[in-house]
């Protein structure tokens, strides 16, 4: 990966202490929930930055329930992130900045913080994800323009489950939230949150003591 060639991980336990790569062009692949990579101290598993794009296939990232960070740092460039799962940790699961691109077929679960936090990503896509045991949301974005949040399942979240502040142009679409605090709440600002577009989502059970302005949409 170093060389900024395409690397496969075969199914087993990798285990990380704040692996840090700065290379032009990132691939890593690997079976999915037969490839774990453990984050064994508090800082982030994986750290990305600076990259022109970045590709994530079929990788377990896993917080063995020490780690206080997000699991998967990733800063600038086009980002395809599908079919990982991010899990157990004290933090969030991926935190994405500057960079656009796809998320999706991922699964985020067991998380103290965010599935997803994302930064001024423009035409940033998340979608067919799935989002459960959150205790804060799911898909947290900020001044994120032309973002897409089409058909993702959130469910157990104890908090608004897609939060948007900023940005503009917001798709929310074909989304499904239950037994959450919160469906989707997109709020503008002096400097976005102009021209969204929600339509198409499924919200049912809003737990009890959501804030008025988190109940539904």
């Amino acid at each position: 990966a170093k060389a900024g060639l395409a690397l496969f991980l075969p199914a087993g336990r990798y285990l990380v202490t704040g692996l840090s790569l700065d290379k032009t062009g990132i691939e890593l692949a690997g079976s999915f929930e037969r490839t774990v990579i453990e984050a064994t101290g508090k800082s982030p598993a994986l750290t990305l930055a600076a990259n022109s794009y970045t590709r994530l296939g079929g990788l377990s990232f896993d917080g063995g329930e020490k780690n206080r960070d997000s699991l998967v740092r990733i800063g600038g460039g086009r980002v395809s992130i599908e079919r990982c799962r991010f899990r157990n940790s004290g933090g969030s699961g991926l935190q994405v900045s500057g960079a656009g691109g796809l998320i999706s077929q991922c699964t985020f679960d067991k998380l103290a913080a965010h599935g997803i936090s994302a930064e001024g990503c423009p035409g940033l896509g998340v979608s067919d994800c799935r989002f459960s045991e959150l205790r804060q949301q799911g898909l947290r974005a900020t001044f994120c323009d032309h973002l897409a949040v089409t058909r993702n399942l959130c469910n157990d979240i104890d908090a608004v489950a897609v939060h948007v502040t900023g940005g503009i142009g917001t798709l929310a679409s074909g989304n499904q939230i239950g037994n959450s605090k919160g469906g989707i709440w997109i709020e503008g600002s002096k400097q976005g949150g102009r021209l969204s577009s929600v339509v198409g989502n499924l919200i049912a059970a809003i737990r009890d003591g959501a804030p008025a302005a988190q109940e539904g949409v």
